[in-house]
């Protein structure tokens, strides 16, 4: 019988697929927090994982300059905002000995590498089918309805 990593507590990837659904309000209480970011969005700055991957010095820029220490002329010139790029990648963060499974703790229910996949835009169909992927799809255009919050 196949056993799901990511929900250990149930038999397989549909189940668990079927427990967030019936716990979708439980699993993700910052929506009703990300509404109100949205309504009040010069003090929230929303980036999509899409545009990170694809524009990342754009966004490390977007950061800064959301924080009001946007980079000076000197620290473009000595490519520090390439440094935080490379330092913040997925492959660097997912490769810190930090997210390493460490053998003390190999009895946990979910282990490090459950946080990590691939890090790739997408991926998603690798682990859902289209049925699923469609109501997740349902269900968050409807909680973020009243919202200008776009995630396509």
């Amino acid at each position: 019988m196949e056993t799901s990593k990511t929900f250990p507590s149930v038999e397989t990837p549909d189940e668990g697929y079927q427990k967030t659904l019936k716990n979708f309000d439980e699993l993700l209480p910052t929506l009703p927090q990300t509404k109100a970011s949205v309504e009040l969005s010069k003090k929230v700055l929303f980036l999509k994982y899409e545009d990170v991957k694809k524009e990342p010095l754009g966004c490390v820029r977007k950061v800064a300059e959301f924080l009001g220490v946007p980079f000076t002329l000197e620290e473009e010139n000595k490519e520090i905002v390439e440094q935080i790029v490379k330092l913040c990648c997925f492959e660097s963060m997912s490769n810190q000995d930090v997210n390493k499974l460490d053998k003390r703790y190999q009895q946990r229910l979910v282990s490090n590498s459950d946080f990590f996949r691939k890090g790739e835009v997408g991926d998603w169909v690798n682990h859902l089918s289209p049925e699923m992927a469609e109501k997740l799809d349902q269900i968050t255009e409807q909680k973020l309805q009243d919202t200008r919050f776009n995630f396509h």
